[in-house]
């Protein structure tokens, strides 16, 4: 009997030992989620960040190559509303540069497009930004 007596107590540590590791594991994955929750959200916005660019981009091909001047659009910063109908929040800054040269009898004019699309400010955990760089010539006689 007296065997059994100075065993009382080590139980209670025991126990105490393994509510703090579960609960250590525990707080860890929540960590794990919250972290892997947020690379999938960053991963989305990159890729309508992405698709935001590209639409500008093409909105800039079509104005560039319709003008009757051969001169670029103004550059300037558009919000996502200018392109499309949608609720996604990115700053699209659009510019475009051109070039005249002649090659033989032809006068090509060289045009440089490039769009950025941002989503957040600079610094913020939810900061995303993709720049795209089209060129184009355009040849006429």
């Amino acid at each position: 009997m007296q065997f059994l007596r100075t065993k009382n107590g080590f139980t209670l540590v025991q126990v105490i030992f393994i509510i703090v590791v579960l609960g250590l594991l525990g707080g860890i994955m929540v960590k794990m989620f919250g972290v892997q929750s947020r690379t999938t959200t960053l991963s989305h916005q990159g890729i309508r960040a992405y698709y935001a660019a590209k639409s500008a981009l093409e909105w800039g091909t079509n104005k560039t190559l319709s003008s009757s001047n051969g001169d670029c659009f103004s550059n300037d910063t558009y919000s996502s509303q200018d392109f499309f109908n949608s609720t996604i929040n990115f700053q699209i800054t659009m510019n475009c540069t051109n070039e005249t040269y002649t090659e033989g009898d032809e006068n090509c004019t060289w045009y440089r497009l490039r769009a950025k699309a941002e989503y957040g400010d600079p610094g913020d955990l939810d900061y995303v930004s993709r720049t795209l760089t089209l060129q184009l010539v355009n040849s006429t006689d």
